[in-house]
């Protein structure tokens, strides 16, 4: 898992296309006739709702991330008297288990809109040593040792679009797709000290994003199906930028 740190969104997004043609081509190219049907099963054709949920990686691609936190006062002691002064603190984000799910709506035979939501774990850094400066206003700053840990969480709901035909290839029947969408991100940070003191720090902000990906979905019975789908996923915040390479694998249902 930790070398698929050195994807980049580019390449990322070239592998989801070319497994998206090389599925459509291999039904158009090597599927006879009377066993290519684009609407796929009975099953698949009729149903209209699809409601999927699973999970997978959230891989970071945004190089070094940078904290927001400049100054930091302490509850119940005004800025006048003391207050902490950080550097810049910044590193790589670690991969984090995202869980999500999502509802679609079958709108023609090869598109249908819906609803992804979801959460990630924690994408964590460590920071075991650095200078914290102790800042008494009137007589200076004092740089002492500090060490600290950090999260970051994201969650979302995105309105999505897929779109791709349902194909079926003797008794197969699946679907390759394409998916784009815009929505909602919810972004909480925490800082705490690794020594045990008072020190900490939070802070929550809320963007839009957007997502694109490329999958295959099959059909496991009438109603069952697997997705297998990778992901490129961009918050536009105003700090450090956050993107994510997202390899998901959900159970569905289609109703």
């Amino acid at each position: 898992m930790r070398r698929m740190l050195d994807l980049c969104p580019m390449k990322g997004m070239k592998m989801a296309g070319l497994i998206f043609i090389t599925m459509c081509c291999a039904s158009f190219i090597r599927a006879a006739p009377d066993t290519l049907d684009f609407d796929g099963i009975t099953s698949n054709r009729d149903a209209m709702w699809h409601l999927s949920i699973g999970g997978g990686a959230s891989i970071p691609l945004s190089g070094d991330y940078t904290l927001p936190v400049k100054i930091l006062t302490v509850p119940g002691v005004p800025p006048s008297i003391f207050q902490y002064i950080f550097p810049e603190l910044k590193g790589k984000l670690r991969n984090a288990t995202v869980i999500e799910g999502q509802l679609t709506h079958r709108v023609t035979s090869f598109m249908d809109v819906g609803l992804l939501g979801g959460s990630e774990t924690e994408h964590r850094l460590a920071f075991p040593s650095f200078l914290l400066g102790y800042d008494f206003p009137g007589f200076g700053v004092y740089p002492l040792p500090a060490a600290a840990n950090f999260s970051l969480t994201v969650s979302k709901a995105v309105p999505i679009v897929n779109i791709g035909p349902w194909l079926r290839q003797g008794s197969l029947s699946y679907r390759p797709f394409v998916s784009a969408g815009v929505g909602w991100y919810y972004v909480d940070q925490q800082l705490w000290s690794a020594n045990n003191t008072s020190l900490a720090w939070s802070r929550d902000d809320q963007y839009v994003g957007a997502l694109a990906g490329a999958g295959v979905t099959f059909g496991l019975s009438d109603s069952g199906t697997v997705t297998l789908e990778t992901r490129y996923e961009k918050i536009f915040n105003s700090g450090s930028p956050l993107s994510f390479f997202d390899p998901v694998l959900q159970l569905g249902y289609q109703f």
